[in-house]
Formats: C-alpha cells, sequence, structure tokens
C-alpha cells in the first residue's frame, strides 16, 4: 500500500518494535522484569510471548483479517468473481444448519454465478478463508538461516492442517452438536472451499494461500486418518 495516506503508516511505536524483532535487538532494558500470563519471565526478544500458549494471538488474527479484507475484496471484484464488495464478507454466521452461532471463517467471499460469460467462472459456490497464527520458537545463532526457514514452514503446514482438522461445536439453542469432520463435510457438499491463511510471527504466510496470491506451487498436502470424512480441497 503507498505510504502516502496517513491511514497507511505504521505507528512510530509499532515501527520500532517491528524494526527491533526483525534486527533481533532487545526491546526493553534488561533491568525491567516482566512476566507472562503464564507465569514464566518474559525475554528481552519477546520470543517467549509468541510461543506461549496461554498468550492470545486472536488481536493479531484480527488485524491480519481486517487488512486482508480489501485486498481479496479488491481481487475478487477485478477477476469478475463478484458483482460488489458487499459479497464478500468477516465472520459469516448461519453457514452450518443447527449451529447459527457458529463464525467458521475469518473471511468468505460469495460468487456471483449471474455475471456475464467473459468473466471467470467457478463451480464454487464460496471461497472461505480463515487465519491462523503459528507459534514460534526463539532463534539461536548457531542455527543457519536456511534451517530456521525450514522449520517455519513446517510449522506453517502444521497450522494449515489444523484448520481442516477441527473440533466439534454444539449449539445450546438448537441442542445439536457436530463433529469437526461433520462441519468440514457439510462445507464441502455445499460447494465451499476452505484456504486457511498462516502467518507466521515474523510475517510469513504459508504455501496455501502463497499459491492463492502468486500461483506457486504448494508443499504437498498432508495426509489425514482413514476415519476422516474429508480433507483439504484446495
Amino acid at each position: 500500500m503507498s505510504r502516502i495516506p496517513e491511514e497507511n503508516r505504521r505507528p512510530n511505536s509499532d515501527f520500532t518494535i517491528m524494526l527491533k524483532r526483525k534486527l533481533r535487538l532487545k526491546l526493553w532494558p534488561l533491568s525491567e522484569r516482566i512476566i507472562c500470563f503464564c507465569g514464566k519471565i518474559m525475554d528481552q526478544f519477546d520470543d517467549h510471548c509468541l510461543s506461549c500458549c496461554r498468550h492470545c494471538k486472536t488481536p493479531m488474527s484480527n488485524r491480519i483479517r481486517d487488512g486482508l479484507m480489501p485486498l481479496i475484496a479488491a481481487l475478487a471484484r477485478i477477476c469478475g468473481l463478484v458483482r460488489s464488495d458487499s459479497m464478500v464478507d468477516t465472520e459469516t454466521p448461519c453457514m452450518v444448519p443447527g449451529l447459527p452461532n457458529l463464525r467458521l471463517f475469518d473471511l468468505s467471499i460469495l460468487f456471483d454465478h449471474v455475471l456475464g460469460d467473459t468473466h471467470f467462472r467457478t463451480p464454487l459456490t464460496r471461497l472461505d478463508f480463515d487465519v491462523t497464527v503459528v507459534r514460534s520458537r526463539p532463534q539461536f545463532s548457531t542455527r543457519t538461516k536456511a534451517a530456521c526457514k525450514n522449520e517455519t514452514y513446517v510449522r506453517l503446514w502444521d497450522g494449515e492442517k489444523m484448520k481442516f482438522q477441527r473440533r466439534g461445536k454444539s449449539c445450546k439453542q438448537t441442542g445439536i452438536t457436530l463433529t469437526g469432520d461433520e462441519i468440514i463435510a457439510y462445507i464441502l457438499r455445499q460447494g465451499m472451499a476452505l484456504l486457511p491463511i498462516a502467518v507466521s510471527a515474523h510475517g510469513c504466510i504459508g504455501s496455501l494461500f502463497r499459491r492463492f496470491l502468486y500461483g506457486i506451487n504448494p508443499i504437498p498436502s498432508p495426509s489425514f486418518a482413514d476415519d476422516h470424512v474429508s480433507g483439504p480441497c484446495c
């Protein structure tokens, strides 16, 4: 995005933190002692914050979702998949019968199938995106850059896989409970496609979303247990 409009510029405080993280500089003085929610002492590079299982990453996920929303809406409109930006929605409810309050996806494109024949066509009814921020490990100076990069790709690959292995959900209003496999199976039967957006702590994205944006071949799909009724569809 152009940095000329002030709304596209990062605050100086955010930019300072990102620059220090990129250059592996300490974020706060050695004398300052910060305790994490889990009770452990935060390291000065903030590696623990991005690897702690108790630290909530929902705000980060929401910021990624909100940042991608105008981009994906513009891409869908330019490609002739939708008539207007209103057909790209966030946190769409009532996508699974019996679970009206379940919001499965961060972003969802409802394809317009009545556009002219000159537009791009697809048999899908929807393309759904779900953001997941994968946890990181401290980057030790003894490890090579290639090893760190490969480990990041594996973590992103695992993050994508977990989006297809969802937990079951229940609704108190309807009294209906569905397993994760049943939810994914319903999505596939309705002609929807799920595209996970896995993001690492330093902003790397998973191979499935890289393919969506740039056409790069993704990492081979993972194998699923035989008792799973559905798997990746992208």
